[in-house]
């Protein structure tokens, strides 16, 4: 299945998250899976910290504003390319 495609329901600026869920390296960097966790809180819990099923639910409400300032932006940017993740 091809990750662009099914996290279509994801704003374009954090769209790139479904690639990270599918790609395990995010389970042993605590950056990376406290960014999902950063996404909203309730639904990373009802996943079990599953980050492909958190991302897939149609009706997720992102609580964290993505890259919408600097910090934001540079803290998930070094996440993405920390381990050549950036595409």
């Amino acid at each position: 299945m091809n990750e662009d495609n099914q996290f279509l329901n994801l704003p374009e600026r954090i769209r790139g998250l479904g690639g990270m869920a599918y790609n395990l390296w995010w389970s042993w960097h605590p950056a990376a899976r406290m960014l999902f966790k950063m996404l909203t809180r309730l639904a990373w819990k009802e996943s079990v910290h599953n980050p492909v099923r958190m991302l897939s639910e149609r009706e997720l409400t992102i609580d964290m504003q993505a890259g919408r300032n600097q910090a934001d932006e540079k803290s998930t940017t070094a996440i993405f390319t920390d381990d050549g993740l950036s595409r």
